[in-house]
């Protein structure tokens, strides 16, 4: 169903006539089969991985920004985010990286104000890994592929609309404003 809504897609391009309710229930079926590439080694793997390409080509995930609810919007991104990165940590060869980044970094470069939560989601991506209970060397290698996507979608959205927002966000949290008054 996903390969046919894509096609759908690609012909109706640069607006397909779905409704929103349409338009939700594509997104969400879009991003459950994005969710397979979190399992390399599962049946449905190869699908997925077309689905990703044809799906970056025609840019079909800027239809998260026709929603009119700004809490949807961001749910929609935190879900394409949350599967982008979850690929990222499966992805053991580095197969997907390049692939995963293009589609984050058109996405994302397309956000006018990007939401504080997904930021931190993002640049948590970047911090120190640690693993409770041993498994170190595994940890951080699958916390180095998440880290090395993150640091790829940041480049590619430096000099797009996102980079303003992200920038305020990464000063706010670097600087953050005195609260303690000062003593007399």
């Amino acid at each position: 169903a996903a390969k046919v809504l894509c096609e759908g897609l690609r012909i109706f391009a640069p607006t397909p006539p779905l409704n929103e309710r349409q338009r939700k229930a594509t997104l969400q079926l879009l991003l459950e089969q994005l969710a397979s590439l979190a399992t390399p080694k599962g049946q449905w793997f190869e699908h997925a991985l077309g689905l990703l390409d044809a799906l970056t080509e025609i840019r079909a995930f800027m239809l998260i920004f026709e929603s009119k609810a700004p809490e949807e919007e961001e749910a929609l991104l935190a879900t394409l985010l949350a599967a982008c990165l979850a690929a990222a940590r499966a992805d053991e060869n580095d197969a997907l990286q390049g692939r995963l980044a293009k589609l984050l970094a058109d996405v994302f470069g397309e956000v006018d104000n990007f939401p504080k939560a997904i930021l931190r989601t993002l640049l948590s991506e970047l911090g120190p890994s640690s693993s409770p209970g041993g498994g170190v060397g595994r940890h951080r290698r699958v916390a180095a592929r998440s880290s090395d996507l993150v640091r790829r979608v940041l480049a590619g959205i430096a000099h797009r609309n996102a980079a303003m927002s992200v920038n305020e966000h990464l000063i706010a949290e670097l600087y953050p404003p005195a609260t303690a008054a000062a003593p007399a």
